[in-house]
């Protein structure tokens, strides 16, 4: 068994076992005095590894810190050892390791049971306002059983493994963990399964996590989610400023999380990817669920396979993807990339959305480019009966691949920045395509809507690719769609001819025409970058310039 190698003063002959302190491996007496002089012995050493051998270790309380100022690095080592917290009524930590100077920390192999009786498995925290945690590692561990009992001695929120650096650290890992059973009977609580924030660099991969709950009684639904990543931030004016930070959060299996799979906010750039999310159980999710929450600078969510079962409750707003930007920071101008690609969304009971897009936190100045790429992605229903039926639409389907709620939106007057949106490569089966909600603003010359190549199926029946909305942009790329029959599939919102982008290949629905021949029932719209064309029921347009139209039957 090797040990990870930490900070200088860290020297192999500090091994303190806690069997030699006097802690008991057959699980028989309380071994909490034991383990905690362990840990004390190393806090005077100022570093050293403290060593759980194979065995049951019975704990009636919290095991870990004495709060000393002397420890600076730690090794925590438990292969083959299960420490049994079991206090007589509760407790708030199983493990708290928390210290005002911890500059490094490892730990390995710890298997903690947590008896519904103890709200928290692993706290690692660097208590230090003006220095960093260099590293803060847990690796091969399993939490299970965490239960929040309603008990005026329990104040903190029921968490399986959290690390956390007062001061930024530099780099936090996660790996190869289990955490199971996250729940609560007390009000206002918050259940997730791991925890990392504060940190610059940050990596969670190869968990897994199941059933992190709220209580529901009383209508007491709150979050419960499976894995958070956040960075430190900054509060200007009303907006919390997340700052930059690179996470990875890859390879993770997380099901039964009632709140979220996955949340994140910080700026930089936050990778999520080949992760197994789903909802298998009768579990009853928070009104707005999300699957993946990414309220991240640069988001790469990218071939993870969400899975949707048939048996939950709740849910009434939920979605697979929410496409959030933090605030715009101090800089006069930010740039955010938000990437949902190559992921596999599979649907026995429909949720209401599957992916939904925002812009950045309102400012004075709105002045960013967003950029969103929705590509490749394959959204699959599962039908209750072997024969599809319109009605199956609306019941079994997805409203929506792509709903834009744009009231949030600044106005096309305050908008100083750019979005643009490339929307390529999907096939999807939801009743509409996208939509936009509310509000009466052109937004042309601002946002850039780029729709290539996607299928939503069953293409024999009718719905639109663009649906009629008051707000809207004319700065139109729309080609090779195959959106229900024909005469349907088509744009319904307002645009003007001479600000569409090539290439342009699409029907044409209702809506208001700008720039167009005299008469607009037509049914295709083409544009190459030279020439426009305009088909309908007859004979065909063709312009160079969209003021003159040359009509060829």
């Amino acid at each position: 068994m090797a040990l990870t190698k930490v900070h200088n003063r860290m020297i192999n002959q500090n091994i303190f076992d806690v069997v030699d302190f006097g802690a008991d491996p057959t699980g028989v007496a309380d071994s909490l005095s034991a383990i905690n002089s362990a840990f004390a012995a190393c806090e005077a050493a100022g570093a050293g590894t403290v060593l759980f051998p194979p065995g049951i270790y019975l704990s009636t309380g919290t095991v870990g810190s004495s709060g000393s100022t002397n420890l600076t690095d730690i090794n925590i080592v438990a292969y083959g050892a299960k420490l049994n917290s079991n206090p007589a009524v509760a407790s708030n930590y199983s493990m708290f390791l928390s210290w005002p100077n911890l500059n490094s920390i490892v730990v390995s192999g710890v298997y903690a049971d947590c008896n519904t009786k103890t709200a928290f498995g692993i706290l690692i925290n660097n208590e230090s306002a003006t220095t960093s945690c260099v590293s803060a590692i847990v690796e091969d561990c399993q939490i299970e059983n965490i239960h929040a009992i309603d008990d005026a001695s329990i104040t903190t929120n029921p968490t399986g493994i959290y690390i956390n650096s007062t001061f930024e650290g530099d780099k936090a890992i996660v790996r190869n963990c289990i955490v199971e059973n996250v729940t609560r009977a007390k009000a206002g609580l918050a259940c997730t399964g791991i925890t990392v924030t504060g940190f610059r660099l940050a990596t969670v991969e190869g968990n897994f996590i199941q059933n992190v709950r709220h209580s529901g009684a009383g209508g007491d639904i709150a979050d419960a989610d499976g894995i958070k990543v956040f960075s430190k931030y900054s509060t200007v004016g009303a907006q919390n400023v997340y700052y930059d930070i690179n996470a990875l959060i890859q390879n993770n299996v997380v099901y039964d999380c009632e709140g979220r799979f996955v949340k994140t906010q910080a700026n930089g750039q936050v990778k999520i990817d080949n992760n197994s999310l789903r909802i298998n159980s009768t579990i009853e999710l928070i009104e707005n669920f999300v699957g993946v929450d990414c309220q991240t600078g640069e988001g790469l969510v990218t071939n993870n396979d969400f899975f949707f079962g048939g048996t939950f409750t709740g849910g009434g707003s939920a979605c697979a993807y929410k496409a959030q930007c933090p605030a715009e920071s101090t800089n006069a101008f930010r740039s955010f990339t938000q990437t949902f690609s190559g992921n596999k969304v599979e649907i026995v009971k429909n949720i209401p959305y599957v992916i939904l897009p925002t812009t950045p936190a309102g400012s004075s100045t709105y002045s960013f480019k967003l950029y969103l790429n929705i590509l490749d992605n394959i959204v699959n229903v599962a039908d209750a009966d072997s024969t599809f039926t319109t009605a199956d639409q609306t019941t079994e389907r997805p409203a929506y691949f792509m709903y834009v709620n744009n009231s949030s939106w600044p106005t096309a007057a305050n908008l100083n920045g750019e979005m643009h949106w490339k929307v390529n490569g999907n096939v999807v089966d939801t009743y509409d395509f996208l939509v936009l909600t509310t509000g009466s603003e052109d937004y042309t010359g601002k946002w850039f809507l780029h729709i290539h190549n996607n299928v939503k199926y069953p293409t024999g029946f009718s719905r639109n690719l663009l649906n009629p909305s008051t707000s809207y942009t004319s700065n139109l790329s729309i080609s090779g769609n195959n959106i229900g029959t024909n005469n349907t599939g088509g744009v319904y919102c307002t645009f003007d001819f001479t600000e569409l982008i090539a290439p342009c290949d699409f029907y044409n629905g209702s809506g208001s025409r700008t720039s167009g021949p005299a008469s607009y029932a037509f049914k295709n719209v083409q544009f190459n970058g030279a020439f426009w064309k305009v088909v309908d029921a007859t004979g065909i347009y063709l312009s160079g310039d969209c003021t003159t139209w040359t009509r060829v039957t």
